[in-house]
């Protein structure tokens, strides 16, 4: 079910069922009616390129949201694959395996093989929250955040993996690291993640 709220003069938040629904009104982008679009994880903000173009741009999103294609204003974007090479071993990886219930080896090959994909970005610039980890890897986050995590860092809470981005703090399990650069504001854009984009995370040995 899609419902949507006025948010100022030019916003739209809108609240939708699902990854699917969301990458089809973030499709809206780059047409004559969207300044610009922030994803959640359960809803976006769209913001129209003036007070008279919001009307319209409600009966877009709502066609958007349904599947209705004639209305979009942009191609829907082809999610991408981003291998991370992952040195498995972080400071909390036993300590996440034991709440598991499971070895290392086998909470390592559980997180490797598991279905995972960009949800919505938050909390800071660049931090992706993936989504599709392994069930049996459900894990609360810890009970006593860090002030700030190395960019790198490969750490899981909930059912969610996350690239740290560099200098946040963070109360997510540590499990690994990867030279992957995840946040670069020299690079255009500076993440080269995107919602709905596949993620592999690649075992390539321990963290030294």
């Amino acid at each position: 079910m899609t419902q949507i709220f006025d948010a100022g003069t030019r916003g739209l938040l809108v609240e939708l069922d699902g990854v699917a629904a969301i990458e089809r009104v973030l499709a809206l982008r780059g047409g004559p009616l969207v300044e610009y679009a922030v994803p959640a994880s359960r809803s976006v903000l769209v913001v129209a390129r003036s007070e008279q173009l919001v009307a319209a741009l409600r009966v877009a999103i709502e066609r958007a949201a349904t599947g209705d294609s004639d209305l979009a204003t942009a191609a829907p974007r082809t999610p991408r694959t981003h291998i991370i090479p992952t040195r498995y071993g972080g400071a909390d990886l036993a300590e996440a395996a034991g709440l598991c219930g499971m070895s290392e080896a086998e909470f390592v090959r559980a997180h490797a093989e598991s279905a995972h994909r960009v949800a919505f970005f938050g909390f800071a610039p660049g931090f992706a929250y993936i989504d599709g980890s392994d069930r049996r890897l459900e894990l609360p986050r810890r009970s006593s955040p860090r002030k700030s995590i190395p960019a790198g860092m490969v750490a899981v809470a909930a059912l969610q993996s996350v690239v740290y981005p560099g200098g946040t703090p963070g109360g997510w399990h540590l499990i690994g690291q990867t030279d992957f650069v995840s946040w670069n504001l020299a690079d255009e854009p500076p993440t080269p993640f995107s919602v709905g984009d596949t993620i592999v995370f690649e075992p390539i040995g321990a963290m030294p």
